[in-house]
C-alpha cells in the first residue's frame, strides 16, 4: 500500500518528516556538475532550521542579502516563538541566529523568514527557471537529514549533506507546473531545502515523498517566485518604556517586495492606544520606498495624574490605597515606581527591589517623591519608617499598550495589511509572565462591573413544571456550555456526543464517532473537543452545532485536560501533563508567554484541577497527588498573560474557584480571597461552602448539616451532609447583602 506523506511527524521523537530531501543519486556521464566554489556558497547559503518546541528540524535557504529565507510552511507551522537558524552548521564558522516568519502558503507549504539580526557572510542563492527543466536531468540537493542526529560527539550541530539526484517526471495540470518529481532518497531533515540545476540556480525545493518509495516531489520555483512577489509589511521591534509613553517614537513599517517597487504603493495607518486616543502622527517614505517611518507620541500628556494601587505592609498590620506614578530616589539611582513590582525592607534603611521582568536588586535609602497615599476621599503621608514592604499592583483604567492598523495599497486595491498590538515595557503589574498583584473592588449589584461581559438571558420553554429526561445510556462526562444552557455529555460505549437544552429539555444535537478518550470544554458560543490519540482539537458551534475548524493541538504531549469559561470564548486552558497552555480560541493557536512554561512539572505523574472564571480570563489551579502546597492562577488582560499564587498549609486556599470575573476567589470553608490573599469575606459565611454564578453579581453559599446514622446502622456508616440553609448572596465590598433559603435537598429541572 502506497502513502503520501506530507506535514506529519517521522517516529523519531527529534525529526520533522512532513517534508525532506536528500537525494542519493549518481552523477551521470555527459552531464556537468557543480564546480567547487558554487558547491561551498550553496552550503554556506542554506541553514539548518531549529524548532524552538523541540519537534524536529528543517533547512532553509537565503534569498537576500537582508537576511530572507524560505523554507516549508510546515517546518515552521505552529511555532509562535522566534525561529532559530544556524549557519555553517557543524563547522568553525558555525553561527546560530534568530529569525521571524514573514509570511506563509499552506497552498504550496512556503514559508518566508526574516533574520532578526542578519550575521555577516550571508550567501545568497539565485532563483532559476523551471521551464527549462527535462526528465533526467541532474540536480543537486543541499539539507540536513536526520537533524542534530549525524552530529559528532564534540558537537551540537551537524555538516550541511549535499546529493546528486535526476529529475523523473514534471508533473502539470493545465500546461501548469504542479510539482517535480525526483528518484533521490528522502529523509527527515532536509524540509524547505534548495535543489539547484548545474547552472547554480534554485529550481525547486524539497517537499515530500510516498513512503516505501524512491517517489519524492519538489515545489517548483515557479510556485516560490509567485508566493515571493506578493509584498508583505513588517514592523520592525520597537520598545516603548511606560514611563515614556508621553515621549515620541519611532515605529519603521518595512516593505517585504521582491516583485514592483515598493515606491509604487501607498501606505495607510490607523493607531489607538488601550486609553481610545488616536495619537497623531507624520508618515516619511524611506530606503526607496521599501520602508515607511511614522514618528507618534503614544499617550497625550494630560493634567490628570495615573495614581497605582499599592498594598503597604506594616509590622502592625497592612493597607491598600494608591500613590501617584512617580520617581522614586535611592541616593544617586532615579528608579519609577510603575517599574517595581514590590518593595522589601531588608534591614535598616537597605530595601529590595523586584523590576517588573523580575529582576532584583538591593539600594539604600528609599524616597518617594510624593508619600502621599490615597484612601478613596481621603489621604494620608506614607510613613516609610514603620514600612516593611510595598506591593504595587495594575490601575484599572490605563494606556498601557498601542494597536495599529497598516494597510499598503496599490491605488484603491488592498496589497497587504497587518493589526498588531505594541505592549509599553514596564507597565504597572507587569507584562511578563510574572506573578502579579492586583486589587480591585468588589462590584456592586447596582454596578457589578464595567465590563463588555454580556450575562445570559433566556426563558424556559417547556410547559411542564418539571421535565425528566432519561438517557439511554450511562455517560463518561458531561460539561455545561452556552453559558450554562447546554448540558454536553460524552457516551464513551456508543461513541459519540449528546447536547441537551435545559431551556427546551430536549436533546438538540449529536455528534457521531467520537473517540473514546475524547476531551469536552464549552463556552458561550462554542464547544471544544480534544483528540488526544489523534493530537487534534475541534470547534463547534452551539448556535448551528457545525463543525467550524479542525486543527493540530500545540501542546507538546497528548493533553490530560482542557477548560475554558462557561460565558467566554476567548482563551482555552490547555495541560498536557507537563506544562500548561493558553490558547487562542479563535485561531487555535497558543499565546505567547514569553518564553516561559506555564505551571512547568517534569514528572507527569501529577495531575492539574483547573477552574475557569465565568467570563474566561482567570484560570485557577492545583496540582493534584500532593498534599498542600499552593493554589496558582493565570490572568488574561487584552492579551497579556500574569500569574499568581496563593501559598498555603492546609487544604482551605488550594480547593478554590475564580469568581465570574475572577477578581475573587471561592474557598470551600465559607471564605472569599482577593488577588491579594486576603480573606475578604464576611462574618455570616463562616461553615458555608460558596459557589460563584454566572452572574458577575451573586454567588450561592450553601450550609450543611450533619444527618444522623439511622438506628442501629453499623458504626462504620457515613454520615451523609444534607442542604440547611442556602443562600443567593450579592458582592459587596461595604456590605454583604444576602437571602437565606431553607430548602429539602432535592434537584429539579423547573421552569
Amino acid at each position: 500500500m502506497f502513502q503520501l506523506l506530507r506535514r506529519s511527524i517521522c517516529p523519531f521523537p527529534f525529526f520533522l518528516i512532513a517534508v525532506i530531501g536528500v537525494f542519493f543519486g549518481f552523477a551521470e556521464q555527459g552531464f556537468a556538475q557543480l564546480n567547487r566554489d558554487n558547491v561551498a556558497n550553496a552550503k554556506t547559503a542554506t541553514v539548518l532550521v531549529e524548532r524552538p518546541s523541540g519537534a524536529g528540524f528543517g533547512t532553509a535557504f537565503c534569498i537576500n542579502a537582508k537576511g530572507f529565507f524560505i523554507t516549508n510552511q510546515h517546518v515552521v507551522q505552529g511555532e509562535s516563538e522566534k525561529i532559530p537558524l544556524i549557519m555553517n552548521s557543524g563547522t568553525e564558522k558555525e553561527v546560530k541566529f534568530l529569525s521571524e516568519v514573514v509570511r506563509t502558503s499552506a497552498e504550496h507549504d512556503l514559508a518566508l523568514l526574516r533574520a532578526i539580526k542578519p550575521p555577516a557572510g550571508l550567501v545568497v542563492l539565485n532563483l532559476g527557471d523551471d521551464a527549462t527543466l527535462f526528465e533526467t536531468q541532474q540536480i543537486t540537493a543541499f539539507g540536513f537529514p536526520f537533524g542534530t542526529a549525524l552530529a559528532l560527539k564534540d558537537e551540537t550541530y551537524p555538516r550541511i549533506s549535499v546529493n546528486v539526484g535526476r529529475v523523473v517526471s514534471l508533473r502539470k495540470r493545465a500546461d501548469s507546473l504542479e510539482s517535480i518529481q525526483i528518484d533521490a532518497v528522502v529523509n527527515p531533515g532536509n524540509s524547505g531545502g534548495p535543489i539547484l540545476d548545474n547552472n547554480n540556480m534554485v529550481v525547486g525545493v524539497v517537499v515530500e515523498k510516498v513512503i516505501g518509495t524512491d517517489v519524492n516531489f519538489a515545489i517548483p520555483i515557479s510556485k516560490v517566485k509567485t508566493f515571493l512577489e506578493i509584498p508583505d509589511l513588517t514592523l520592525e521591534k520597537i520598545n516603548i518604556r511606560f514611563v515614556k509613553r508621553h515621549q515620541p517614537v519611532e515605529l519603521k513599517f518595512n516593505v517585504v517586495s521582491f516583485g514592483t517597487s515598493a515606491a509604487n504603493y501607498q501606505f495607510k495607518l490607523k493607531l489607538r492606544n488601550n486609553k481610545g486616543e488616536s495619537p497623531e502622527f507624520e508618515v516619511q517614505q524611506r530606503n526607496d520606498g521599501d520602508q515607511f517611518s511614522v514618528k507618534v507620541i503614544p499617550v497625550n500628556q494630560t493634567n490628570e495624574r495615573l495614581r497605582i494601587p499599592v498594598e503597604i505592609d506594616f509590622a502592625s498590620g497592612k493597607i491598600n490605597g494608591e500613590l501617584n506614578e512617580q520617581a522614586i530616589r535611592f541616593g544617586n539611582s532615579t528608579q519609577y515606581l510603575a517599574e517595581m513590582k514590590s518593595f522589601e525592607r531588608l534591614a535598616g534603611d537597605r530595601w529590595r527591589l523586584t523590576r517588573y521582568d523580575g529582576r532584583k536588586v538591593d539600594l539604600k535609602g528609599l524616597l518617594f517623591a510624593e508619600p502621599t497615599i490615597y484612601f478613596g476621599g481621603s489621604e494620608m503621608k506614607l510613613d516609610l519608617a514603620s514600612v516593611t514592604k510595598i506591593d504595587v499592583g495594575k490601575p484599572n483604567a490605563m494606556a498601557s499598550e498601542l494597536s495599529y492598523d497598516a494597510t499598503l495599497l496599490d491605488g484603491t486595491k488592498v496589497v497587504s495589511r497587518i493589526k498588531g498590538v505594541i505592549p509599553f515595557r514596564g507597565a504597572p503589574g507587569g507584562i511578563e509572565l510574572k506573578t502579579v498583584k492586583t486589587e480591585e473592588a468588589a462590584p456592586t449589584a447596582a454596578n457589578p462591573e464595567t465590563s463588555d461581559y454580556v450575562l445570559p438571558y433566556e426563558q424556559a420553554t417547556f410547559e411542564d413544571d418539571e421535565v425528566v429526561y432519561e438517557l439511554d445510556e450511562p455517560f463518561d462526562d458531561y460539561v455545561m456550555g452556552g453559558a450554562d444552557r447546554y448540558m454536553i455529555f460524552k457516551f464513551g460505549k456508543s461513541k459519540r456526543i449528546a447536547i441537551f437544552d435545559l431551556l427546551s429539555a430536549n436533546l438538540v444535537h449529536e455528534i457521531k464517532n467520537v473517540d473514546s478518550d475524547a476531551l469536552l470544554t464549552a463556552g458561550s458560543k462554542n464547544l471544544y473537543v480534544v483528540l488526544p490519540s489523534q493530537m487534534l482539537m475541534q470547534r463547534w458551534s452551539l448556535e448551528t452545532f457545525e463543525l467550524e475548524k479542525t486543527t493540530r493541538l500545540p501542546t507538546k504531549n497528548a493533553p490530560k485536560l482542557i477548560q475554558i469559561g462557561v460565558n467566554a470564548d476567548e482563551y482555552l486552558f490547555l495541560f498536557d501533563g507537563n506544562e500548561a497552555y493558553i490558547v487562542d480560541s479563535q485561531r487555535l493557536k497558543p499565546m505567547s508567554t514569553g518564553g516561559e512554561k506555564l505551571f512547568y512539572q517534569r514528572t507527569n505523574d501529577f495531575g492539574r484541577q483547573v477552574d475557569a472564571a465565568a467570563n474566561g480570563n482567570v484560570f485557577g489551579t492545583i496540582m493534584t497527588g500532593l498534599g498542600p502546597v499552593s493554589y496558582n492562577w493565570v490572568r488574561i488582560d487584552d492579551g497579556r498573560i500574569s500569574m499568581g499564587e496563593f501559598g498555603s498549609t492546609s487544604n482551605r486556599i488550594r480547593w478554590a474557584a475564580p469568581s465570574p470575573l475572577g477578581r475573587m476567589f471561592h474557598l470551600p470553608r465559607g471564605q472569599i480571597y482577593n488577588m491579594f490573599s486576603r480573606d475578604i469575606s464576611p462574618d455570616w459565611l463562616e461553615g458555608a461552602r460558596t459557589f460563584p454564578t454566572v452572574d458577575p453579581r451573586y454567588f450561592i453559599a450553601v450550609r450543611f448539616k450533619e444527618s444522623l446514622a439511622a438506628a442501629g446502622s453499623p458504626v462504620s456508616t457515613f454520615a451523609r451532609p444534607r442542604i440547611s440553609e442556602l443562600f443567593i448572596a450579592t458582592y459587596n465590598s461595604m456590605s454583604w447583602r444576602h437571602t437565606a433559603i431553607r430548602t429539602q435537598p432535592a434537584i429539579h429541572l423547573t421552569r
